[in-house]
């Protein structure tokens, strides 16, 4: 009988290492799987999202586990609040954490996350090997996307070119790095459009740049030039790409690190200034500030006074009229905030003062009536978030210099290993209003929204994940589109069934209700009707070895406004590596036909390194695209990427300035990677 019990010990043991040992693989790639993963799951994130170059910089700089704080945890953004916490229990309560095989101890923690998780900590036994390096590193990226074919505003032989530039978008970037507590970098940015030589007033569009220190110490963070401030709930203050409501039903709380270095090319979410976090016993103290122009329609009354009539957040200078916008206006922001830890309770405190260098702002839209920035305003917070056992509780109030309030609370539960529970209520006054709101939330600008949000994840059968949320919601105001106090819902269903290793499959449903303006004979109206939106999704993934992978797609959707749209896209998707993943291919044919842009559907492609694109599919067409990337040598990687989008049954593609003569578009991207 023993005997039996050591050979299968010794089975599990082998099994365990072996399945650590495959997740050996190079950090672009595991990124990018995350990327992807976290991608299917929202159709809301940005081109730019910061979240996820900051794993790749933590791949690089591994999280110290004996000593990790639980903002340093926050960052691992695949892994539920939950997890994270039982993370950050387990090493608390360990005494000293030597390899990946003891976090097999931590609750609620698959195998396959361990072997995710593995890439981004490192253990006691590594602390001299970082600790004691000082050396400079860095990587510098080279980009250039362009449409092949020409709008109408770059002109022709026999038209001129309305924009002031070339179809080029151009995005360069350095960053650096000595040792492990000082980052430095820039970016700079042109759009399409946008003029680059000397002989136009902005040559450089966009630029970026900072110089960090992060420590361990008193001083924990330290920054100069462009960063991203984020606190609690996002309800007054978060400037960072935020995800909202997915089919990961779990991910409801926000987090991040509240001061982090900004590397995107979003040209207005970011503060420009100097901040600092100083961590004192069980305080935490982070000052801010903000001294930058941004764009602006200014004009002059007869007594001189500038006024405001709009603040653009497009980022594009491609003509004079969008030219004589650009960083017009001065604005200027002080803030700090307190964090208090005591054991499982974290509670923060704080505020800012916004200042702008004008005299009055006007807002033209209704329902931005009690939304328009003010000349000079205020905002403050209470957040807290608490855990004990299988319970993480969080939550934020907020509020101006007006006493106008908005709150958040929630709480994620797991009553049993199989079964995790969130739940959400938030309530916004139609009168508050931040700068930087940035909360959970269903309407873009949520001022007068109120809702309650359930989700549930659990492993009824092995095999198979039912995950799936449910959200109400109402606004006592106006809306975009929506010109009375209206309400709704939204829910979503999945199933998951893991058949192999290889082989797993995945059904969705969604469906969301909310009121609209009636739109008869595209006559504006002010009455309101529900409209109702259902897709439906089977996603198959198939990795037939280690270098190969076959995706499978079929989604419909359905959209009932005063009449009925509908339409499906179906892709098939194949990647492959050689040569030890020194080259991959990913080839993808699409096919698509809905009946307008109410049906359109939403899907990711891989793309090029720190370029987030999910693009949607409206009308009736075909598209391949194929991405080639290439380590020529140890420190040089190329990315091409090509795609042609047919449509049947059009003359011309786009509207406006940006028409494109015939039934098709190509697209062709490249970029350069040097790592030193």
């Amino acid at each position: 009988m023993s005997k039996k019990i050591f050979c299968l010990l010794l089975f599990n043991i082998l099994l365990v290492s072996y399945s650590f040992s495959q997740s050996q693989r190079n950090p672009e790639q595991i990124v990018s799987d995350l990327l992807e993963s976290k991608s299917q799951n929202s159709e809301l994130i940005g081109p730019n999202n910061q979240a996820f170059e900051d794993l790749l910089d933590i791949i690089h700089n591994p999280i110290q586990i004996n000593s990790a704080s639980k903002e340093d945890l926050d960052q691992l953004i695949f892994l539920s609040p939950l997890q994270v916490q039982n993370l950050f229990d387990f090493a608390q309560n360990q005494g000293s954490i030597k390899s990946i095989y003891q976090l097999q101890g931590v609750k609620d923690m698959p195998i396959e996350t361990l072997k995710v998780l593995q890439n981004f900590i490192r253990f006691e036994e590594d602390e001299s090997q970082y600790s004691s390096q000082k050396y400079l590193k860095g990587q510098l990226i080279m980009r250039d996307m362009f449409d092949l074919d020409n709008a109408s505003a770059y002109g022709n032989d026999s038209i001129a070119s309305k924009y002031l530039g070339d179809k080029h978008h151009l995005y360069s970037r350095l960053q650096l790095q000595y040792g492990t507590n000082w980052y430095a970098g820039i970016t700079l940015d042109k759009d399409p459009g946008e003029g680059i030589f000397k002989s136009h007033p902005n040559y450089i569009d966009f630029y970026s740049g900072h110089l960090l220190y992060s420590g361990k110490k008193w001083l924990k963070t330290f920054i100069v030039g462009d960063y991203s401030a984020n606190i609690g709930q996002g309800l007054a203050l978060w400037t960072s790409t935020a995800m909202g409501k997915s089919a990961e039903p779990l991910n409801i709380n926000k987090r991040g690190k509240t001061i982090s270095k900004y590397t995107s090319a979003n040209e207005y979410s970011f503060f420009r200034g100097a901040a600092a976090t100083f961590s004192i016993s069980d305080f935490e103290l982070t000052i801010f500030s903000n001294y930058k122009n941004r764009d602006a329609n200014i004009e002059l009354d007869p007594d001189g006074n500038k006024i405001i009539n709009s603040m653009p957040e497009t980022g594009y200078h491609r003509t004079d009229s969008e030219l004589s916008k650009r960083n017009n206006l001065l604005q200027k922001t002080i803030g700090a905030n307190v964090n208090y830890y005591y054991k499982a309770l974290n509670i923060g405190i704080g505020g800012y003062y916004n200042e702008f260098d004008a005299d009055t702002i006007i807002q033209n839209n209704a329902y931005k009536l009690f939304t328009t920035p003010k000349v000079k305003m205020s905002n403050y917070w209470l957040n807290y978030k608490y855990s004990v056992n299988k319970l993480l509780l969080f939550g934020e109030v907020a509020s101006t210099s007006e006493y106008n309030v908005a709150l958040s609370n929630g709480l994620i539960f797991s009553p049993q290993n199989n079964i995790s529970l969130s739940l959400l209520h938030r309530h916004i006054s139609k009168k508050y209003y931040s700068l930087y709101i940035n909360s959970f939330s269903e309407y873009s600008t949520p001022a007068g929204e109120s809702g309650i949000y359930l989700g549930m994840v659990t492993y009824p059968f092995k095999n198979i994940e039912l995950s799936g949320y449910f959200d109400f919601f109402k606004s006592e105001w106006l809306e975009y589109q929506t010109s009375a106090p209206s309400n709704g819902y939204d829910y979503m269903i999945n199933i998951n069934y893991q058949f192999t290793r290889q082989f797993s499959i995945y059904v969705r449903y969604k469906e969301k209700e909310k009121a609209k303006n009636n739109r008869i004979d595209d006559n504006p109206t002010f009455t309101i009707h529900n409209t109702n939106q259902k897709k439906i999704r089977l996603h198959a993934t198939y990795n037939s070895s280690k270098v190969s992978r076959i995706q499978f797609r079929f989604e419909n959707s359905f959209y009932e406004n005063n009449d009925v749209s509908s339409g499906y896209l179906s892709y098939i998707d194949y990647k492959h590596s050689w040569i030890e993943d020194k080259i991959s291919l990913w080839l993808r044919y699409t096919v698509f036909d809905t009946d307008d842009y109410y049906s359109r559907i939403y899907t990711y492609e891989n793309d090029l390194l720190y370029n987030f694109y999910t693009p949607a599919f409206q009308n009736e067409g075909t598209r391949i695209y194929t991405q080639l990337r290439w380590k020529v040598i140890p420190p040089l990687r190329i990315w091409l990427k090509y795609s042609k989008t047919w449509y049947s049954h059009k003359n011309e593609i786009g509207s406006g300035d940006n028409t494109i003569e015939g039934n098709s578009r190509t697209n062709l991207k490249i970029q350069l990677q040097y790592i030193f």
